[in-house]
């Protein structure tokens, strides 16, 4: 009987500081969570921006009438009315909008994943 009323306050000293181990962890935990999901929400927008800029380098160099050194090297590549520059961008763009759609859907996943975080985190 006496060695139970020594534990005791040795084990409900021990709980709680693991409760605030568990705690603190999952607070850790959930920053680097907020942090991984607004590093992909800014790699999206750069493959945003760069698609956008591809796209405007070759409107540009279409307007000025510049023929780019991989162009004159492949000109046999191109369709048969020649769009080889249609083509590349088509390629750049099915490339892009491939992963901004499985980003969004990681996008999803990854709220999904913050909300059940957050609920487990202030229960």
């Amino acid at each position: 009987m006496n060695n139970i009323r020594e534990i005791q306050p040795m084990l409900k000293e021990f709980h709680l500081n693991l409760k605030a181990k568990l705690l603190e962890g999952k607070d850790d935990n959930y920053q680097l969570q907020r942090e991984m999901e607004q590093l992909q929400r800014e790699k999206l927008q750069i493959q945003q921006q760069i698609l956008f800029s591809h796209k405007r380098i070759l409107e540009l160099e279409k307007n000025v009438g510049i023929i780019r050194e991989d162009q004159q090297d492949d000109e046999g590549d191109g369709d048969e009315n020649g769009n080889y520059d249609d083509d590349q961008d088509s390629q750049l763009h099915n490339h892009y909008s491939d992963q901004y759609e499985s980003g969004d859907q990681s996008q999803d996943q990854n709220e999904h994943n913050e909300n059940q975080g957050y609920n487990n985190y202030n229960q």
